[in-house]
């Protein structure tokens, strides 16, 4: 359990949608013989709007925060280029992909969606003024007090009353039916997790890990489980991160960086593990028997909820 400021609202929302929710519309058949027929349905649910209409979302955000800040007594200037509301399309990157792996590890240390800093904040003059105790003051009427994050918890729901003026411009402009906290789409977003990881339990692919833990002794790395390699690059990059100060000001922790030639060696140390692992789960068999597992697995529960299903499809046809 850690205590935390809740998250930036745009962060959470771009993040949510990037990794869960991607873009396109697929017919009933290409469904039916696809080869993750569940998330296929997920992506006709959530479709990107077109990018002029996220831009627009993004401004009547980022007004309706002001309003609520002012009304706080706090000065607020609206971003004219938040980056907030976005969703992610087809074509963007695919991190279980061997393709990623090879190029960009496990995302953990290589950050392959690129650095948030050419966003400009235009109330980072305003922030600066502030003394440690109004910031945060400010920090907490913009994103809502502190809360208790439990990392392991994957039933937590945004909760815009929680969150701030930001929590409140959201609701304001989005309203109750955002998609992202539709309590039933949310159920078909953890059966497709829970689906992935009774299908990595399974006898069928846990049946090649011999093989792919062998694989991985030829190559140097001493693994025992699918997880231990990101898990070990993770726990890398936590002490890099654990290098920060503690003495340091709200804002200079924010804007401070592991050391650049520790994080290089991670990066080169994560990719060549990652393209290791991607080689090893394609030669041992694992990535195909993981595949048809949750092929299977996937096809079982659209054909026992289609109703619901096409339901959610035509509930979001017109969004």
């Amino acid at each position: 359990m850690t205590h935390a400021r809740a998250p930036h609202l745009r962060a959470a929302v771009g993040a949510t949608a990037a990794l869960l929710l991607l873009a396109g519309c697929a017919s009933q058949s290409a469904t039916e013989s696809s080869a993750h027929p569940l998330r296929d349905y997920l992506e006709r649910i959530q479709v990107a709007p077109a990018e002029e209409d996220q831009r627009e979302t993004n401004a009547r955000i980022e007004e309706a925060t002001a309003r609520c800040m002012t009304e706080l007594g706090f000065e607020y200037e609206p971003s004219v280029d938040s980056g907030g509301f976005v969703v992610a399309s087809a074509d963007e990157l695919d991190p279980s992909s061997p393709e990623f792996m090879r190029t960009y590890g496990y995302g953990v240390s290589t950050n392959p969606w690129g650095e948030p800093s050419e966003y400009e904040d235009p109330n980072q003059e305003y922030r600066d003024s502030l003394s440690e105790s109004q910031l945060d003051a400010y920090q907490d009427a913009l994103y809502g007090e502190p809360v208790d994050v439990d990392a392991g918890d994957t039933d937590a729901t945004f909760d815009w009353t929680k969150s701030g003026c930001s929590g409140r411009a959201f609701h304001e402009v989005i309203g109750e039916d955002a998609g992202f906290d539709d309590p039933e789409v949310n159920a078909v977003m953890q059966a497709q997790a829970r689906i992935q990881g009774e299908a990595a339990e399974s006898p069928a692919v846990r049946d090649t890990l011999g093989a792919w833990v062998d694989c991985m002794g030829s190559s140097g790395y001493d693994f025992e489980t699918k997880d231990d390699p990101r898990n070990r690059i993770q726990a890398d990059m936590d002490a890099l991160w654990a290098e920060m100060p503690q003495d340091l000001s709200e804002n200079d922790a924010s804007t401070w960086k592991p050391d650049p030639t520790k994080l290089s060696d991670l990066q080169a140390k994560e990719v060549a593990t990652a393209t290791a692992d991607a080689d090893c789960s394609a030669e041992s068999g694992y990535d195909a028997a993981l595949a048809e597992e949750v092929r299977q697995r996937e096809a079982a529960y659209v054909a026992e909820h289609r109703d619901e299903l096409e339901a959610l499809v035509a509930r979001y046809a017109d969004r």
